[in-house]
């Protein structure tokens, strides 16, 4: 997913060649949605992961590249055979077909078309929630990634980190699979207590070389926040509640 997310930022600062010989400016008018990515030959659904991209086209001949909540604006010309996209001064050669652009840079390919994609919006958070509203089984939906939303079930499939699943009860946390998450092992310990307040648990780990805070929320539609900032970046899972689940006894430390 790294990968994936890496190489899509590297093209927003590409100047984007199109061959579309014979075509009508008309065509190239309007939003364009990122729906694929190829990959040394694999084909990744780039929407399913949770990852969302659009490329405008205006009448003004400005353009827009937006992903995973950058956006870059350019211009855009078109001389009858060649259509060039320009965000920055590295050209990327793309082709236009059937309702499709394909964006190449190196070894990856970016596609879009007209299909309208919308990315994964999360829900506010419960201010009301008392403390009994968090205890119970969670397991893990969702994934933050400074502000870019991932399906769980996809991020994990990468290989890149699998996820865990905790069980609250009465302020404590205790992991509750055999995923190895060093974020969990700092917050189960009796050493950073968790302390509630206005509908919201936070706890501070602190070292000589950082500072991380974590905090825990309910969010309105019922999922479970657990968001941990490191100061540079922050990092978010979101859990739904494991309804028929048994509730873990978290024995005193």
């Amino acid at each position: 997913m790294k990968k994936v997310l890496s190489v899509i930022m590297a093209l927003i600062l590409a100047c984007l060649f199109i061959a579309v010989a014979g075509a009508e400016e008309s065509a190239f008018l309007g939003t364009w949605y990122l729906h694929g990515m190829i990959d040394d030959e694999e084909s990744i659904d780039v929407a399913a992961a949770g990852i969302y991209g659009s490329l405008v086209l205006n009448s003004d001949n400005t353009a827009v590249f937006e992903v995973a909540g950058d956006a870059s604006e350019g211009t855009w010309k078109y001389d009858g055979s060649e259509l060039w996209i320009t965000i920055e001064d590295d050209p990327a050669e793309a082709n236009f077909s059937d309702d499709e652009m394909q964006v190449f840079g190196g070894d990856q390919i970016l596609i879009f078309n007209r299909e309208a994609t919308s990315a994964i919006r999360l829900s506010t958070v419960n201010t009301d929630a008392k403390e009994e509203d968090f205890n119970g089984n969670w397991e893990c939906a969702l994934v933050s990634i400074s502000g870019v939303v991932l399906d769980a079930s996809q991020f994990d499939a990468t290989g890149d980190m699998s996820l865990p699943s905790f069980s609250f009860q009465d302020g404590k946390i205790k992991q509750t699979n055999d995923i190895d998450t060093s974020m969990f092992d700092m917050t189960e310990t009796e050493t950073i207590p968790w302390e509630f307040k206005d509908g919201t648990y936070s706890c501070v780990a602190e070292s000589e070389q950082v500072t991380i805070s974590f905090r825990i929320n309910l969010l309105q539609d019922g999922m479970l926040a657990y968001v941990v900032d490191t100061g540079d970046n922050d990092y978010g899972l979101y859990f739904n509640r494991v309804e028929d689940g048994t509730p873990v006894d978290i024995p005193e430390e």
